[in-house]
């Protein structure tokens, strides 16, 4: 009997003490194993790990990850179920696993790893199979070369059949890549093969600048099959700055990323740079849609806009601010990184019942020196309703004027800025100006005014107001008749050789101007005809405004149409500074020559002339009493060209040779006086 129940029971106690005793100890084993080498396909050594192994569960504390920079903790691991599926070989199937406290701190340089598709390993001595695996307590601490991510807790889980998500929470970021620094919910759908599906991230915040922030309630990215990653981004610009909407789509392998922008009630003024000259720029707002193409070949803007409340300041354009109420637009520009082109294929800006079209394209953008090419067209539109949709700042005298007429003006401008000279630079078309009839002008700027007798004051860059008479009552006033018909020829000469052929400027001249200015950095030269000195003298301040220029082009064409040639040049003869408190010929035919201007001489005359237009520098040579040797030569040139364009006489022009410039010092008080007295009238 005994020996029946031994051989009964022997291999039930076996067995028994195989199960508690191997089957825990084997677990064990085949758990370490495969954390090991899991890790280890990661670059990561298993510093510390504690098994507990209980009937029902599995506990596994204490976990420690040691990577080349990186450090990751786990608290606990709970198994909550395993089952032995085979004896020999061993196969244990695990029930739902939970990582609870994880972390994860130090630096990412490259992590390395085997494959990037994980497949949990077989081991001849058994293996390990699970199905869902739900983290808890996740907090990162994670530094690399693009910044750094922290995130204070975090949860997630996973299953093989379904997938799963990790959400984290308050997410705090310093990327050399993106401006985003703070992400309160980041949520990441995992699918089964372990791929992310999709990304939502919710109450983001970009730091754009110092003032300003971008708060952004939702953004979604959702990846496909084809390495595309499509976008959406909601959110508004703190504070209170705008608000902005977009979509869209970037694809991996191509780098391209294309989407659609809106923009509402958006105030750049916090951001655009001090340098612009945006006066009030705070009250700026912005509303646009547009679409958009960034590639590494090929960028491309195209879409609609408007700007409010545009206030544009600076000393070189006016004397006042220009403000926009509305503006405006609709555009598409491309620009071509392979040849370093920027393309306005159309950009169409429009402000109260104007509309300006424009074209063109600018290469060698990255150099300092590129080639533009615009061309410009105004449609045809009343004169009136022009006058009004331009900013009162830009034409402060004329907006009381009352226009008839319209006016269709196209333009075209080429620059090479790496080759500034006359011969490079293109500008062309026209602005009709003499299609615009006055009806209606302000006492002041009526033509009229200066077919009588009148006077005007200068102010003098030194300070002092000087007033000139035009007046048959002033001593210092010559009709056209008692001047000398050599100072006409020479200031025909010297400054305007078809005055009585033109309607007022030379648009030819306007390029010549351009390139001149464009050279020297700096708005000297106006290309100013004999009308248009006298409109800015007599009419208009001496500042060299853009404002005054556009002002002076229209005041030109309108005393061209109602004051004769020959009275444009008596006036102009009489008011013509030439040197200090010295206007008008008759005053400095006496002054330099001590003689009427009647009786000027051929090498006199020139002499007057070629002092402008700075006569107050050129006073030097009546200072020392002689010319230099420059100035002879240049006189000598002048004759010149007044001979081959028949102002002169063969015999003439032997006499001017031949004379030599005898100024008259009766009132001479010194060098000393005459210099003092050039510095106290430029303000030097």
């Amino acid at each position: 009997m005994k020996k029946l129940l031994l051989f009964v029971f022997l291999p039930i106690f076996a067995v028994s003490g195989f199960s508690y005793w191997y089957i825990p100890r084997k677990i064990k084993t085949i758990l370490r194993q495969k954390l090991n080498k899991v890790v280890a396909t990661r670059g990561f050594k298993l510093n510390k790990l504690d098994i507990s192994l209980g009937w029902n569960s599995i506990e596994l504390e204490d976990i420690e990850l040691q990577g080349e920079n990186l450090r990751i903790t786990i608290k606990e691991i709970k198994v909550d179920t395993y089952q032995l599926t085979s004896i020999l070989p061993l196969k244990i199937k695990l029930g739902k696993i939970t990582l609870n406290n994880t972390g994860i701190k130090g630096d990412i340089k490259e992590l390395k790893h085997k494959s990037s598709n994980f497949k949990t390993p077989t081991y001849s001595g058994g293996s390990i199979s699970w199905n869902k695996i739900a983290l808890n307590g996740l907090w990162l601490n994670i530094s690399s070369k693009q910044g750094k991510i922290v995130c204070e807790d975090g949860n997630g889980q996973f299953t093989k059949k379904e997938g799963g998500e990790i959400q984290l929470e308050n997410v705090a970021l310093d990327s050399r890549l993106i401006p985003v620094y703070f992400i309160n919910t980041l949520n990441l759908e995992i699918s089964p093969d372990r791929k992310v599906k999709r990304a939502t991230m919710k109450e983001l915040t970009w730091n754009l600048s110092k003032k300003m922030k971008l708060y952004t309630g939702y953004v979604e990215l959702e990846p496909d099959k084809n390495q595309n990653i499509s976008f959406l981004v909601t959110g508004k610009i703190l504070p209170e700055l705008g608000k902005i909407k977009t979509h869209g789509n970037w694809n991996h392998s191509s780098g391209k990323l294309s989407g659609k922008v809106l923009l509402s009630n958006l105030k750049p003024g916090s951001f655009l740079p001090e340098v612009l000259p945006l006066p009030k720029k705070e009250n700026i707002q912005i509303d646009s849609s547009f679409k958009f193409v960034f590639s590494p070949k090929l960028v491309s803007i195209k879409g609609t806009g408007s700007v409010d409340k545009l206030r544009i300041y600076h000393k070189l354009i006016s004397t006042l601010p220009l403000e926009f109420k509305k503006l405006n637009s609709k555009f598409a520009l491309s620009y071509d990184r392979n040849q370093d082109k920027l393309q306005i294929e159309n950009l169409e800006i429009e402000h109260k019942f104007a509309r300006a079209l424009v074209k063109g394209k600018i290469t060698n953008l990255k150099s300092k020196k590129p080639m533009v090419a615009t061309w410009i067209e105004i449609p045809k539109i009343h004169c009136n309703r022009l006058k009004d949709s331009i900013p009162a700042g830009l034409i402060p005298h004329l907006s009381q004027f009352k226009l008839a007429g319209s006016l269709h003006s196209k333009i075209r401008a080429k620059v090479n800025f790496a080759d500034i000279s006359k011969k490079t630079i293109e500008l062309g078309g026209s602005i009709p100006i003499e299609n615009c009839n006055v009806l209606k002008a302000p006492p002041y700027f009526r033509s009229s005014r200066i077919k009588k007798d009148f006077d005007f004051e200068i102010i003098e860059p030194g300070g002092q107001s000087i007033v000139v008479e035009v007046s048959r009552y002033s001593d210092w006033f010559a009709p056209l008749d008692q001047i000398s018909k050599y100072m006409v020829k020479a200031v025909l000469t010297t400054e305007d050789s078809r005055f009585w052929r033109h309607r007022g400027y030379i648009p030819s001249e306007f390029s010549s101007a351009l390139a001149r200015n464009l050279e020297a950095g700096k708005f000297k030269w106006g290309a100013s005809s004999i009308t248009m000195q006298i409109v800015k003298n007599v009419f208009l301040k001496r500042r060299k405004t853009i404002a005054r220029k556009l002002e002076e082009l229209f005041l030109t064409s309108y005393i061209e149409k109602n004051i004769s040639k020959s009275r444009l040049m008596e006036i102009y003869l009489n008011i013509v500074e030439l040197g200090p408190d010295i206007y008008g010929v008759t005053k400095a035919a006496m002054h330099y020559f001590g003689k009427s201007s009647a009786n000027l001489s051929v090498r006199e005359a020139i002499f007057l002339a070629s002092i402008l237009p700075s006569p107050k520098k050129r006073y030097r040579y009546y200072c020392r009493g002689k010319l230099s040797s420059f100035w002879k030569r240049h006189l000598k040139y002048l004759l010149g060209v007044m001979k081959r364009r028949k102002h002169i006489t063969e015999e003439e022009y032997q006499q001017a040779m031949e004379e030599e410039l005898q100024f008259d010092h009766f009132n001479f008080r010194g060098k000393h006086n005459c210099y003092r007295k050039i510095r106290k009238y430029t303000g030097n």
